[in-house]
């Protein structure tokens, strides 16, 4: 049971999902998979581990897919997180809902997911797991504003309003 948000009848477990094949960056000459180009001298989906611990997260899944064997090489290279880590394959890559459905045997209850191939920085993410925790809201979705229009053609947009 997690003390600090008695809502939640287990703990909060992380997920990053790392499976995708990188198919927009065929232009870079590497075999790593994108969650685990370094950044910081460190794999992205580490600094996502990192982020759960800091949250008090103790329990984390990462899919893998393509080349998942990298990714979990990359991730077992790096000190340990006194993080429990499992992995689950996705063995088609059909996409993000897939990859999420990949899950539903693993997790019985709220999770905290990151697209692995993702670095960013933020000063926190408490606030996401303390709103949900309130009840008034069954998911929270933190977003980035973005000002450059090629930004967004190229990735996705929540459109507010």
């Amino acid at each position: 049971m997690n003390e600090e948000h008695p809502r939640f009848s287990q703990e909060i477990v992380g997920v990053t999902l790392a499976a995708g094949k990188g198919s927009r960056m065929l232009s870079l000459q590497t075999l790593l998979p994108k969650p685990v180009l370094p950044v910081l001298d460190k794999p992205i989906v580490y600094h996502q581990l990192e982020a759960m611990v800091r949250l008090g997260i103790r329990k984390a899944i990462v899919v893998v897919g393509h080349r998942g064997y990298e990714v979990v090489r990359q991730i077992e290279r790096q000190p340990p997180l006194g993080l429990e880590i499992d992995y689950v394959a996705q063995e088609s890559n059909l996409g993000i809902a897939h990859c999420v459905g990949c899950l539903e045997s693993a997790i019985a209850g709220p999770f905290l997911l990151f697209l692995g191939d993702i670095y960013f920085r933020t000063a926190d993410l408490r606030a996401m797991i303390d709103l949900h925790a309130t009840g008034k809201v069954n998911a929270v979705l933190a977003t980035k504003q973005e000002r450059d229009p090629a930004a967004i053609r190229r990735n996705f947009a929540v459109i507010e309003n």
